[in-house]
């Protein structure tokens, strides 16, 4: 079977949200919302984004990842958990530069520009770089949870 780097169709974003009854309690759930959120689309799959006028195009290093990022091939899908896109891991290093990365090389919702089978990681080394999407990474989950009054 071969594999896309197609975040909102990717197996790993529904497997991330099956667990979702899993990992939280009831109350937690109940605060947890599900968001829309955009997921990055390569040259290939350009034809199907919302909107964009180039792949995403981007440096290694943490600090400069999501350049041009407003600009990239995107489209919108709806989850209660995600992977962090290049824009949250670049305001996470904004706001504290070891908190950014983990002792394992983790996956971000982002696909390799120019390839079908190959999506964005964020390595132990502070750099940004791709993997095959069947390689075995960490995963760093991201949502939006409701304040509780």
């Amino acid at each position: 079977m071969k594999r896309s780097n197609d975040y909102a169709k990717a197996s790993i974003q529904k497997s991330l949200n099956a667990k979702v009854y899993l990992w939280f309690t009831h109350d937690e759930l109940n605060r947890i919302q599900k968001a829309e959120y955009p997921a990055f689309s390569n040259e290939k799959n350009s034809q199907q984004a919302d909107g964009g006028d180039r792949p995403h195009y981007w440096f290694s290093p943490i600090k400069y990842v999501s350049q041009d990022s407003n600009r990239a091939f995107w489209k919108i899908y709806s989850a209660y958990l995600t992977l962090p896109s290049v824009d949250d891991v670049e305001r996470l290093f904004d706001i504290s530069k070891t908190a950014s990365v983990l002792p394992i090389d983790y996956w971000l919702s982002t696909p390799y520009y120019s390839s079908t089978d190959k999506a964005r990681i964020v390595s132990s080394d502070y750099q940004v770089y791709h993997r095959k999407v069947d390689t075995v990474l960490g995963i760093r989950p991201v949502m939006w949870v409701r304040a509780k009054y």
